[in-house]
């Protein structure tokens, strides 16, 4: 599960700049496009394109995070943000290299899990066979005993209170990890020349 170097939720949310830059961009098209797409706003439902770009200075990154929740099959940001999270708290990003097979199918994934054991995750559609070191990367060895309740099997697990307890330690490391990559550049620890850079 590592090689994916994106970030979903930032995805997202640089699309929803996009989209206010494009509402206050000087190219009056990029406007209308923009203002369109606003217009999927639930207050905005006896609105025109003309009444959103007459007042564009009321728009902010939370009606922009709702366009782009609207435009992905959510209700709101919090429903797409909270799906994001789910689907992606057992992604670990980092260089190390895990011995993890995937696989299209949950049967096939099963048969594979039974004969040689590890963890049977998922990720979005795709279904893996992680090794212990996967999941001590992601901080999630110290829940051993909900690991064996759960059979080791995230997806179709046999204990649905083990699996609620390994999931949200999964989502608080997830949330944890993304904090401390964006943490503000130290600049004090860049080298001299990069300062007037």
């Amino acid at each position: 599960m590592n090689g994916l170097s994106h970030d979903r939720l930032d995805e997202f949310r640089i699309k929803a700049s996009l989209l206010l830059k494009s509402l206050n961009a000087p190219d009056q098209s990029k406007n209308e496009i923009a203002a369109r797409r606003l217009l999927v706003l639930p207050f905005l439902k006896h609105s025109t394109v003309g009444d959103v770009l007459g007042d564009k200075t009321f728009y902010r990154r939370k009606h922009a995070l709702s366009v782009i929740a609207h435009e992905s099959g959510f209700a709101s940001w919090a429903a797409l943000r909270a799906h994001v999270i789910t689907e992606d708290c057992l992604f670990y990003n980092a260089s190390p290299s895990f011995l993890n097979l995937w696989f299209n199918n949950y049967a096939d994934a099963k048969a594979y899990h039974t004969a040689n054991g590890g963890y049977l995750l998922q990720y979005r559609k795709d279904y893996v066979v992680a090794e212990k070191a996967y999941i001590e990367a992601l901080g999630l060895d110290r829940v051993a005993d909900d690991w064996q309740a759960i059979g080791f099997d995230w997806v179709k697990p046999a204990d649905k209170k083990a699996w609620a307890r390994i999931f949200e330690l999964a989502k608080r490391n997830y949330l944890e990890r993304k904090k401390i990559k964006h943490r503000p550049i130290d600049k004090s620890k860049r080298p001299g020349w990069l300062n007037n850079a």
